[in-house]
């Protein structure tokens, strides 16, 4: 690819980078001894056994050298050898505790080490009171985290090493420290054992950095056995000679769940708040092919329970080393208490233990050079003297805009950087997890408020607005909740269930009453895959509407849906009550059943207020004017509940394209892009406030640092979803929101078909571009134009809309140089009426070989002239204006010619069989790949007779499975349909897509004729037929129709594997038409269409008298036909509206309409207001349905009626 240009030099500049070098500290441990006993001089020095039984010196087998200590003779579990610590340990200081242990007796024994602490308890004066404290810090107390020794199984035939790490907790003012001990106990009180080597050393320093310091690399080498990493839960850790580098690594062995593995605290090394890169090697020999291992770290809080989160996870080949490699930042909570790394494989609940299985989850694993490096991060403070986000969008729409921001209670804390971005940026929050089931109920009987409360209280003191975040969710649910209370073993029953959510909505939608200004009463309640209704069920996790069920007998199960609304109005009787949902924001199935859903529940009465549309996005997808259709769509509920809204609620703009994508580098064109999606978002979103439609928008996290979409849903992937970076700067998608103007400017393409001639066919097949950014003056003026390119030229064709007639007015082209060609609206050869003025003009490409994707500069330009003076310009990129510079240009796109296929007349009979009618149509194939590399490809072919498009599919399949719950992943093909070949960036409303696979299960979307639809499939060797009958509606012979076909291919495990495609690659088939392929409709293999002149749309719209006061609707009052295109009155615009009606006078409204090739025609009317019953000539009132006149019109048959019942009584008062 290459970019062409015109009469100039492009001149290349090399660019020398520097790399920064910098300095690393490798962390050699040096671990100070405190306690160490092997026994060798023959002296059990200060071991007693604590209560019952005896310790004493062996020689008979003893574990290592000629002795070691004997515990025996025990009466009681808590009886064991116990060894006196007092004064030899340092309150606040970590240790690493070590020691060898065999059982005497034979089978399975289990011991645990216990720390026994006893306290004097102190006045205020410091004197003792005579109360005592004592604790024993078995599985809790000073242990960190996965450190603790307990139930550790030992045996009789070896001694195993048992390693952990405590730490000394610092005493309070009103206590002193009086007992320190340390026992190995046993529930088997029939256990007898012997002990060596015991070592309690002061936790591992760095030789460079001083006692207990952190350091800016740690790495981990096996070389020796100082090496601190232990066996977690039952797992063991050896040094062995086997090795990424050097000679030893750390083998894992005796594994029993898939989460043991090697374990490491690293409070003493590793600084909190900040972020580090870890990486090791990790091999494995034994066990399936390949393996997902995981780096992890698990983080102790004094305030809660532990924390376990995944850094990386990768997948690995057997007996191969392999680096898996993350970033992890440590949190920065003063309720921290300590944070270890560790390792394990992919979580399996009910995990393989069979070496001989191919998917054996506990096989031995070696690791090395662990390696935790400090990234240096640059000044992460927030920008104080930047404009605020919220008021900047309050200033320029002249009323309030919510913009709110999902946090945590953490970021809320007084004097932070998040609370400092957060209370300058945002006037609403909502709490991203505290305040959802899980969290908020541990158990049963008990509630946890201190998160909950603290962002609801921040929000109410600082005057945001709360939104409550989730009531009922099918996720993050205890488990508890759909058991029965009195036996955990059984479901709980629909009548359970539905009390004990009513109660749980009620206790909290109460609790924070008047503080709340909307509840999520329920969250992702809809399917993704086929359901009945549409709503979530088991398949997806969901228990609710099957354990509730359909309660009131009307054959829906959304019982527990309209039981949760009652329950929340009841309990917050004046907060917005919202159902959210994502993956509604463009037209579809889901979309579907959910507005259906909330209509159904408004009909019943149900107090539904608003919905929420998530809106987690990408930068590619969906098209803003889907998203448009979406919320005026479901603003249309307004006629149920007038004060229904919809509410933006957790937005995010990925910067991939997928979720399956790679990690991609973030580079300023990345972020250049995502502006501009922010812009015409919030453009949208102010545009729908305004309206009354939307009433707030959320994003969903603070800084690109505290997003969901890290590590989701590709592990180890990094995204920059949001308006601030991880450092709390402003991104350029905060400024495309508060300072347009100061951002670059995008690069615009338009793709320009290559064509063997330019003719009616070339103009219809090739895509438009709107040219309509005034950039200087008040009246817009905007040109459709079209691109499309042969050997010899490049080919415009522009209709400009300009309906003030000036000899002066003009369009300028601008191709590879910022010379500009200039073409006047008077100009000869080129069609001109009331309505502007078309151009078409070839541009020779002289001596430049154009290549396909090649590119070169474009711009646009369409002055507006008033008598001799410019009185407007718009153009298509280089919105800034000023001087003109190319690089602030578009480009056109040089691409190949677009696909066609001939659809002959025939009439098949649709039974999956190829009868001989198929043997006129053309055939396609249906075989590049835009998923996998290879797989199931198909030879399609169409007719056309009537009404019916007639497809058949020869699809080559070796292996045929329909197991998915997804249609898209069964064996399968899917038929795109465009009627009216707009290809468009998102679905309009004649898109469809029909999905048949080889059982004849169909699935749909878009606006499919499902009741004029048939379809046969046939199995055959080496694949299946599909044979499909689609209404397409009255389309006259050469009728040109947007199409595509795609096979969707399943591997034996029921996974889909490959994707064929026609033409669009995009894989965005389902909500987006600007791809497809195209067929023509003919009677003969002869595919010329004859050329004829596109005509011009008519507006009918009359001038119209109005009374003081009436309502006003501009659309109420016109319609517009076409001769090819036939009733277009939905693509009327308002270009102008002055009509005052709380004002006598005479005002203009102008419509402007333009039909599917561009052809566009403006109309003005004259609306006048006057004063009530003011006599005037109302002829001219237009005669279509419109606000004010039917009120008129009942009142007159209202009078006629009283006169004729006048006339009757007077009739017969005159017969008496």
């Amino acid at each position: 690819m290459k970019k062409i240009k015109f009469m100039s030099v492009l001149l290349s500049g090399l660019i020398i980078l520097n790399p920064l070098s910098s300095l690393t500290v490798e962390a050699n441990e040096i671990n100070k001894e405190v306690v160490f006993y092997d026994f060798e001089d023959g002296n059990k020095g200060n071991w007693y056994n604590s209560g019952d039984g005896k310790v004493e010196i062996i020689t008979d087998n003893p574990i290592s050298g000629d002795y070691s200590l004997e515990c025996s003779e025990r009466t009681q579990g808590w009886n064991g050898a116990t060894l006196d610590l007092k004064g030899l340990l340092e309150e606040g200081k970590v240790y690493d505790i070590s020691f060898k242990i065999r059982a005497k007796n034979e089978g399975a024994n289990s011991v645990n080490v216990t720390v026994y602490r006893q306290y004097n308890v102190l006045d205020e004066s410091g004197k003792i009171t005579g109360k005592k404290e004592e604790y024993y810090d078995n599985y809790i107390g000073g242990w960190l985290d996965g450190q603790n020794i307990v139930d550790v199984q030992i045996n009789s035939n070896e001694a195993i090493e048992l390693k952990g790490a405590y730490k000394l907790e610092d005493s309070s003012e009103d206590k002193e420290l009086t007992a320190l001990n340390i026992k190995i106990e046993s529930n088997n009180i029939n256990l007898s054992y012997i002990l060596d080597d015991f070592v309690v050393s002061e936790k591992g320093t760095s030789d460079s950095e001083g006692d207990g310091q952190t350091t800016d690399e740690v790495k981990f080498n096996f070389e020796s056995e100082n090496h601190e990493f232990s066996g977690r839960i039952n797992s063991k850790v050896e040094i062995v000679e086997e090795a990424y580098e050097g000679n030893c690594s750390l083998k894992v062995s005796n594994r029993t769940e898939t989460f043991d593995g090697p374990i490491i605290n690293m409070t003493n090394y590793l600084e909190e708040g900040e972020t580090y890169k870890l990486s090791t090697w990790v091999k494995y020999n034994d066990g399936p092919n390949k393996k997902a291992f995981k780096l992890q770290f698990s983080n102790e809080f004094t305030d809660k329970d532990t924390q376990y989160e995944t850094i990386a996870e990768k997948s690995v080949k057997k007996g191969e080393w392999t680096l898996i490699e993350g970033e992890y930042t440590i949190p920065n909570s003063e309720n921290l208490k300590s944070y270890s790394f560790y390792m394990e494989t992919s979580y399996k609940e009910t995990a393989d233990s069979d070496p001989e299985s191919a998917d054996y989850d506990l096989m031995d694993f070696y690791i090395d050079e662990v390696k935790f490096a400090k990234i240096e991060k640059p000044d992460n403070k927030h920008e104080a003297n930047i404009k605020s986000l919220h008021e900047t969008l309050s200033d320029s729409l002249g009323e309030e805009f919510v913009l709110g921001v999902a946090v945590t209670p953490q970021q809320l804390q007084e004097g932070s950087e998040y609370e400092a971005l957060i209370s300058k940026h945002f006037n609403a929050i909502v709490a991203e997890n505290v305040m959802k089931v899980e969290p908020m109920r541990p158990s049963e009987d008990m509630y946890y408020w201190d998160d909950a409360d603290k962002v609801v209280n921040y929000a109410y003191e600082n005057d945001m607005l709360m939104r409550g975040h989730a009531l009922v969710w099918h996720s993050q649910m205890p488990s508890w909740f759909f058991k029965e209370s009195e036996d955990s073993s059984k479901e709980v029953s629909s009548e359970g269930l539905l009390e004990r959510m009513k109660e749980h909505i009620t206790t909290v939608a109460s609790r924070y009453a008047g503080k709340v200004y909307a509840w999520d009463v329920v969250n992702e309640v809809m399917a993704d895959g086929i359901s009945e209704n549409g709503l979530r069920r088991d398949n997806e996790n969901s228990k609710w509407a099957r354990i509730i069920g359909d309660l009131d007998g009307d054959g829906d199960d959304d019982d527990y849906i309209e039981a949760a609304f009652r329950a929340a109005r009841e309990a917050d009787p004046n907060a917005k009550l919202i159902i959210n949902e994502y993956g509604a924001e463009s037209a579809g199935r889901k979309q579907d059943a959910l507005y259906n859903l909330i209509e159904r529940l408004l009909i019943a009465g149900v107090p539904v207020d608003g919905v929420g549309l998530q809106m987690h996005i990408s930068m590619y997808n969906p098209d803003v004017k889907s998203i448009e259709a979406t919320i005026e769509r479901f603003a249309e509920l307004k006629k149920y509940n007038p004060d229904f809204t919809v509410q933006v609620t957790e937005l995010d703009v990925s910067i991939y394209k997928s979720d399956s994508d790679g990690e991609i580098t973030i580079t300023p064109e990345i972020l250049l892009e995502q502006a501009y999606r922010y812009q015409e978002l919030f453009d949208l979103f102010k545009e729908q406030t305004v309206k009354g439609n939307i009433d707030m928008t959320l994003v969903w996290g603070v800084t690109d640092n505290d997003s969901w979409l890290n590590n989701f849903p590709v592990k180890g992937r990094k995204n920059a979803p949001l308006l601030f970076d991880t450092n709390f700067k402003s991104k350029p998608a905060y400024w495309a929101l508060v300072e347009p103007s100061s951002i670059a400017v995008k690069t615009k393409g338009i793709e320009a078909k290559k064509v063997e001639e330019v003719n009616d066919l070339a103009w219809k097949l090739s895509n438009s571009i709107e040219v309509n950014k005034r950039i200087e003056g008040k009246e817009d003026t905007k040109a459709n134009v079209k691109v499309v390119w042969d050997k010899e030229n490049i080919h415009i064709n522009a209709n400009i809309t300009d309906t003030s007639i000036n000899d002066n007015d003009s369009i300028e082209f601008y191709v590879g140089n910022s010379e500009a060609i200039t073409v006047k609206r008077t100009s000869e050869n080129e069609k001109v009426d009331e309505s502007g003025y078309n151009v078409t003009l070839a541009i020779p490409l002289g001596d430049n070989e154009i290549e396909i994707e090649d590119t070169i500069s474009f711009e646009v330009r369409i002055n507006n002239y008033y008598g001799d003076n410019l009185k407007s310009v718009s153009v298509w990129n280089d919105i800034n204006g000023g001087e003109i510079k190319e690089e602030e240009f578009g480009e056109i796109i040089f691409k190949p010619t677009s696909k066609i296929t001939n659809a002959v007349e025939g009439l098949p009979e649709i039974d999956g069989e190829i009868d001989d009618t198929w043997n006129n149509a053309e055939v396609i194939n249906v075989n590049n790949f835009s998923v996998g590399k290879g797989g199931a490809i198909a030879e399609v072919r169409t007719l056309w007779n009537g009404k019916y498009l007639y497809v058949l599919a020869e699809v080559t399949d070796d292996i045929l499975n329909s197991d998915s719950s997804y249609d898209h992943e069964k064996d399968s093909i899917e038929l795109f349909v465009d009627l009216n070949n707009a290809k468009t960036q998102f679905y309009d409303e004649d898109d469809a897509q029909y999905r048949i696979n080889y059982k004849n299960e169909t699935s749909f979307n878009g606006s499919c004729d499902t009741d004029n639809f048939d379809s046969a499939t046939q199995i055959v060797d080496g694949g299946y037929i599909v044979e499909v009958a689609i209404c397409v509606g009255e389309n006259k012979e050469n009728s040109l129709i947007g199409f595509d076909v795609q096979v969707n291919d399943a591997d034996a495990t029921g996974k889909r594997v490959a994707v064929a495609n026609w033409c669009d690659m995009s894989g965005l088939g389902w909500q987006k038409s600007i791809n497809y392929g195209n067929i023509i409709l003919n009677k003969n293999d002869d595919v010329e269409i004859p050329s004829e002149d596109n005509t011009v749309p008519e507006i009918i719209a009359n001038d119209i008298i109005l009374n003081l006061g009436d309502e006003f609707n501009p659309y109420s009052i016109v319609k517009a036909n076409d001769k090819e295109d036939g009733d277009i009155t939905d693509k009327i615009k308002v270009v102008e509206n002055t009509v005052d009606t709380k004002r006598i006078g005479d005002y203009k409204v102008i419509y402007s309409v333009e039909d599917s090739m561009g052809e566009s025609v403006t109309k003005e009317i004259k609306v006048s207001v006057i004063k009530k019953n003011s006599t005037g000539n109302n002829n001219n009132i237009n005669k279509l349905p419109q606000t004010g006149n039917e009120n008129l019109m009942y009142m007159m048959i209202i009078s006629i009626l009283f006169i004729l019942i006048g006339i009757k009584i007077r009739y017969n008062k005159v017969i008496k």
